[in-house]
């Protein structure tokens, strides 16, 4: 139970098929969470999410059951088209990423989903002592082959024992 503080100024309107938000920020502790959009050339409104410290534990096991995931992100996440076809861009780092309860470090990942191609494209990165690697990934939703995850990973020193269950 945490209680997150709606700081003052901000303000949030709902049309038809339109959102906008300004200066809206959520608070608890140091974490922070922002919303804000900007209008799109095809009328629609592209929304941003800043986060700042965020716990990603605390919302990871509504999206995912398995694997644990827990860590601080700070970053940018952009929607496009929102309400139709939305496009889903990010930006993050996390710190104190952990994995299944063991901890990786510092994580940067970068990407981009279309729910119209469902199509994730992303790169993933670490430089900790244990865990340094980079990573593209590609998933294809769509594809029904044995082609839908196509990952490439670079090692240069990383335990990769927390991947056994996988």
């Amino acid at each position: 139970n945490k209680k997150w503080t709606l700081k003052q100024g901000g303000e949030l309107a709902f049309l038809k098929n339109v959102f906008t938000a300004s200066e809206v920020r959520f608070q608890h502790d140091n974490q922070e969470l922002a919303i804000s959009t900007k209008p799109s050339a095809d009328k629609t409104s592209n929304i941003e999410v800043e986060l700042k410290n965020f716990s990603i534990g605390d919302v990871t096991p509504y999206i995912i059951k398995t694997p644990s995931l827990e860590g601080s992100m700070t970053g940018k996440i952009s929607i496009a088209d929102a309400f139709n076809n939305p496009d889903i861009s990010f930006d993050t780092k996390t710190d104190q990423f952990r994995f299944e309860n063991d901890s990786v470090g510092v994580i940067k990942a970068s990407g981009e989903y279309s729910t119209k191609n469902n199509t994730l494209k992303a790169k993933v990165s670490s430089d900790n002592l244990f865990y340094k690697f980079n990573s593209n990934i590609v998933y294809n939703g769509d594809d029904t082959s044995v082609n839908q995850l196509q990952t490439t990973v670079d090692i240069d020193h990383t335990d990769i024992h927390i991947l056994n269950n996988y």
